[in-house]
């Protein structure tokens, strides 16, 4: 059984930290000392990254994660954390088949789909297959933001052209442009984009 020894809240998020002599789930060969301390990382990345571009828990120094294992991240001491933010490894950190599967493909091509391949055109079979009806067909991303962008614009040519959005209070929903304008939690404090509040909704002006 996980044993939880402490709970840090950050901006309202949960982190559970555990003691790694205690708590051993994760192989001892995936904390490796760095050769680079906290300090001097945080100082290269506040010289060199844009001031926009956020530190997660920067209220405490921010995390130095230099590792993960299944729902476990791991920081520059070896310390596990459980996992309750990151947004791209949905079936864990170091996945076997993932990693296999992602080493064969870059050993042998790295391109994008503008080529026939029968990977893709046999992921996207697959993919087809679980697709209730009336959908057939399938497009391929990079990122939730891009995903996003083309979910509007597939929805505002089937709306004829209408812009207008519903959106929940505080939702993100990506940092493209087009996704920032109906993402409350970055629209609210940024100067990019113009919008006007239709009664309990914002939708773009």
């Amino acid at each position: 059984m996980t044993e939880f020894l402490s709970i840090g809240l950050f901006f309202g998020t949960s982190l559970w930290f555990l003691n790694r002599k205690k708590h051993i789930e994760c192989p001892d060969t995936l904390f490796q000392p760095q050769s680079t301390s906290k300090e001097e990382v945080r100082e290269l990345r506040l010289k060199n990254f844009c001031k926009k571009v956020s530190i997660s828990y920067s209220n405490t120094g921010g995390l130095m994660i230099v590792g993960g294992y299944g729902s476990k991240l791991i920081d520059e001491t070896g310390k596990t954390y459980l996992d309750t933010r990151n947004n791209v490894c949905h079936i864990g950190h170091q996945h076997p088949k993932v990693v296999q599967a992602v080493q064969q493909q870059v050993a042998t091509l790295n391109t994008n789909s503008r080529y026939l391949h029968p990977n893709v055109a046999i992921l996207a079979e697959r993919l087809v297959s679980l697709l209730p009806d009336p959908l057939e067909v399938v497009f391929f991303v990079n990122s939730g933001s891009e995903a996003n962008d083309l979910a509007l614009r597939l929805a505002r040519v089937h709306a004829g052209g209408s812009r207008n959005t519903i959106v929940v209070d505080r939702a993100y929903h990506g940092h493209t442009l087009a996704t920032i304008e109906i993402s409350p939690y970055k629209f609210e404090s940024c100067s990019e984009v113009t919008l006007i509040q239709n009664g309990p909704f914002k939708t773009p002006g």
